[in-house]
């Protein structure tokens, strides 16, 4: 039984993780556009947060942040401007690869220190 679900855990996240890097692709060529269109800065980031916001943040999500970590766009507006915690968040460019196991894993750490 537990193998069984750790398979059935297994393709889930793979799936989702497919999900999440297509939705990551389609708003850096959407935001790509825009800069390249010369649109300022201010209008692309009221953009991106008026596109996000309210969206669920329980499974993958895409926010937006400056180099020094601050959130400049999140789904939950209160969270613009503090910094991104690293115990809250998986960042990883879409070109590198994580596997299912690495995060599945993951997820069991975050809900054990929730506990």
């Amino acid at each position: 039984m537990n193998y069984l679900v750790r398979v059935s855990t297994n393709q889930f996240l793979e799936i989702q993780i497919q999900s999440s890097k297509r939705e990551a692709r389609e708003f850096a060529k959407l935001v790509s556009y825009q800069i390249e269109n010369n649109v300022p800065k201010d209008v692309i980031i009221r953009n991106v947060q008026n596109s996000i916001e309210g969206t669920s943040t329980e499974s993958g999500f895409v926010c937006m942040f400056d180099w020094s970590g601050i959130e400049i766009c999140h789904p939950n507006p209160q969270k613009i401007g503090k910094q991104t915690n690293p115990n809250e968040s998986f960042v990883k460019p879409l070109n590198d690869e994580i596997n299912t196991e690495d995060f599945y894993n993951l997820l069991k750490q975050k809900n054990n220190k929730e506990v």
